[in-house]
């Protein structure tokens, strides 16, 4: 449940190489669950990466099930993790979007926001108002 979905080739093949070549700097953050199993919060890059070099452990942190909030809650703030990072592919970011907005405005049908944030692009680009979108 997790907002990330497109991992580049690319992107895993190199962490994998750096990783090998300078170890693992960052821990992954894990939120245990009541069944005893983890959920993973930051760090599936780095956990795929390490499958790739065939590590069978990584350094992990674990954010304790009590402060982490709802599941929608949880998914908004991987969404800033991951965008803050700046490793978030575009098509994710696009996905979660609509998926923060259908949560935070129920009115909205899911369906229909790609429908209006098409409109205000086209409204915005008729009034030369357009804002430049920064990565």
């Amino acid at each position: 449940n997790q907002p990330r979905t497109v991992f580049a080739k690319g992107i895993v093949q190199a962490r994998a190489e750096s990783l090998q070549r300078n170890g693992q700097q960052t821990p992954i953050i894990l939120v245990p669950l009541d069944n005893g199993r983890f959920r993973l919060f930051d760090g599936e890059i780095r956990w795929r990466s390490a499958k790739k070099i065939q590590w069978a452990t990584l350094r992990s942190v674990f954010l304790p099930l009590e402060k982490v909030g709802e599941r929608e809650q949880v998914f908004k703030q991987q969404v800033i993790t991951s965008k803050h990072a700046e490793t978030l592919h575009d098509l994710d970011l696009a996905h979660a979007i609509v998926r923060i907005v259908s949560q935070e405005y129920a009115d909205i049908d899911q369906e229909h926001i790609p429908t209006i944030l098409s409109s205000a692009l086209r409204r915005l680009e008729r009034t030369k108002e357009k804002p430049e979108f920064k990565r």
